[in-house]
């Protein structure tokens, strides 16, 4: 599913709010893995440093990280430590869960782009914390508006490398395809590499 198909039956998505929490770590924390269903942080303090792909993802206060479902990472603090919402959601098609690896809206988004969203999103947060009246409904509606606007922003294909993971997850799978066309023989690094672009050293 692609981001225009996504935009003609959107009135028919839901999104299925699994678990969200409020997190607090400190210089010890580290974690590393992959996620397997949609999971986005909402950074409230301190800085979270994200490694994937080769590169270091630095987030801050206000900043929004979509994860990208089955991409490895790792993720630390610094010694002032972080806090942050995780929450964990599906997306729903007419009650079915989709595939949407190829919706562009993963990755840091800046501050800035999502300022308004960010607002609306703590305080249903603390309302669903409280379980306030109505207050996964309030949630869901403002995870919405964060995704909406998280996909409406990657549209816009921004020159800054906000979305630099998506671009290196196809490389990966172009590899992978290449791979698999040329089995029957052996194939060097350095010409896998070539066809995606990219040095043998980054390649490796």
């Amino acid at each position: 599913m692609n981001n225009n198909i996504l935009n003609e039956y959107s009135n028919n998505l839901f999104i299925d709010i699994v678990n969200s929490y409020d997190i607090i770590h400190n210089l010890s924390w580290k974690e590393s893995g992959a996620k397997f269903t949609h999971d986005v942080w909402v950074v409230k303090q301190g800085r979270i440093y994200i490694e994937q792909d080769g590169e270091i993802i630095t987030l801050e206060k206000g900043d929004i990280f979509m994860h990208y479902p089955a991409r490895l990472y790792t993720a630390y603090t610094d010694d002032a430590g972080c806090e942050f919402i995780y929450t964990r959601f599906n997306i729903k098609l007419w009650g079915e869960y989709v595939d949407t690896t190829d919706i562009n809206m993963y990755g840091k988004f800046p501050a800035e782009l999502l300022k308004d969203e960010y607002c609306v999103y703590i305080k249903a947060h603390k309302m669903y914390e409280k379980s306030e009246f109505m207050s996964v409904f309030m949630l869901r509606a403002a995870l919405e508006l964060i995704v909406g606007k998280c996909i409406s922003c990657a549209q816009l294909k921004s020159p800054q490398k906000i979305y630099a993971l998506r671009d290196k997850g196809a490389r990966i799978e172009s590899s992978l395809k290449y791979i698999s066309e040329n089995i029957h023989r052996k194939i060097a690094i350095e010409e896998i590499a070539s066809q995606v672009g990219m040095s043998e050293k980054y390649f490796i």
